[in-house]
């Protein structure tokens, strides 16, 4: 497959004679059910953009969060997916295509979320089958007043699945290619239980000690047999933000670091080499100066950030230092389920988590730094009650100084 062009020569190349073989002839259709991850691996798709109007902004956010398709059942005459793209109103939808060549409706709600990247397609109508190529699902494309044929093909070989993605010109009845570009999916089973764990710390006001404490615990985590860690609010450092005895925004610019700097890049290098998920709050610089927020990042167990959410309720003094974050709450489709993000006083609210329950998360993770006893006796289990979901919560222990918040 490596190198070989889908459309100018075949995978699997007709001895003289001979009909060329479908692709579920010689690979077995079960090999696509499973979960299924995008990953930030592409060919071309920048290309892609360039054809369809897509400014290279509009297609980063996209394609900036990781699609999950769940082949549920895959044979020679049908295809079952369930289709997950949390950050999108909690996107989650099941649907079955009949792998017949026939043209049929896009489900209403994949059309309008998950098929973004066509809009042109007035229709709404796709059409899947077999071919040589692999499994191949085509849609039809009015740019410019043109009608193209796009067509996808989905290969699988052992835990990744290629997605070839060809545009062809409808030239006086024949099809002229504009382009091919590729997208792949890596394999990453659900896990059926796993062990999630709690680490409850004061952090001072050198970094460089917070990170190796940090990681300690992550370690302890992974020995102790947990998947995922979730620590306190500000995990990265102390808020010894004062100016002349008051809490200062110029101070905790200077001392905070943006989200690209060593700290979480040292979070991220040691969830890699540890292999496990974990959720740390970090005061962190905002777009401008003296903008500094409180945040809470996500870091899969390949070092990647998989979410980073910004507290949206603050509290007291925090009002006098930090910028509450305005995006929507982050919700991820992983492995481990649909987790969701929260900080300290977002859960307060009980409508903050009543929004990530909408939308289908499953186990949320909080981190606090309120150091009281009302988040363990009311607000944390009051939250997963209400709910129906689990909740990871970490809270500030303690603080040694005498002037701090």
């Amino acid at each position: 497959q490596d190198g070989a062009e889908h459309g100018s020569s075949s995978l699997f190349e007709a001895e003289p004679g001979l009909h060329a073989m479908a692709y579920c002839d010689v690979v077995d259709p079960a090999d696509f059910c499973g979960r299924w991850e995008r990953t930030k691996t592409e060919q071309n798709m920048a290309a892609f953009a360039a054809w369809r109007g897509i400014s290279p902004e509009a297609l980063a956010a996209a394609l900036a969060e990781p699609e999950v398709q769940i082949i549920v059942e895959c044979t020679r005459t049908t295809l079952t997916t369930i289709r997950q793209l949390a950050q999108r109103e909690g996107y989650q939808e099941e649907y079955t295509v009949e792998l017949d060549g026939s043209y049929e409706l896009i489900p209403e709600r994949l059309a309008r979320v998950g098929n973004v990247l066509l809009p042109g397609n007035k229709a709404g109508t796709w059409m899947h089958r077999w071919d040589t190529e692999g499994l191949l699902s085509e849609q039809v494309e009015a740019v410019g007043g043109v009608e193209h044929v796009v067509r996808l093909w989905r290969t699988v070989r052992g835990r990744e699945m290629v997605a070839v993605l060809a545009i062809f010109k409808m030239v006086g009845g024949r099809e002229e290619e504009v382009l091919r570009a590729r997208r792949f999916y890596r394999h990453v089973p659900f896990r059926p239980s796993w062990t999630a764990a709690s680490a409850q710390f004061f952090s001072g006001s050198d970094t460089a000690e917070n990170l190796a404490l940090t990681v300690a615990w992550m370690r302890k985590a992974k020995a102790a047999g947990a998947a995922l860690l979730v620590t306190p609010e500000n995990t990265n450092r102390d808020r010894t933000y004062f100016k002349d005895g008051k809490p200062s925004r110029e101070v905790a610019w200077e001392c905070c670091e943006t989200l690209e700097g060593p700290w979480v890049a040292g979070l991220c290098r040691a969830a890699r080499e540890i292999g496990i998920w974990v959720c740390a709050g970090v005061d962190y610089r905002g777009a401008k100066a003296p903008d500094v927020h409180i945040g809470q990042v996500l870091v899969r167990p390949d070092g990647e950030i998989a979410a980073v959410h910004t507290k949206k309720v603050l509290w007291d003094y925090e009002y006098t230092i930090f910028v509450p974050g305005t995006a929507p709450y982050v919700a991820v489709d992983t492995e481990l389920g649909r987790l969701g993000l929260l900080m300290c006083a977002d859960g307060i609210v009980p409508e903050c988590t009543r929004v990530l329950a909408l939308q289908g998360v499953q186990v949320l993770l909080n981190s606090l730094n309120s150091r009281g006893p009302d988040e363990l006796r009311t607000h944390i289990p009051c939250r997963a009650m209400e709910n129906g979901v689990w909740h990871v919560a970490s809270n500030t222990i303690g603080n040694p100084h005498t002037q701090g918040l």
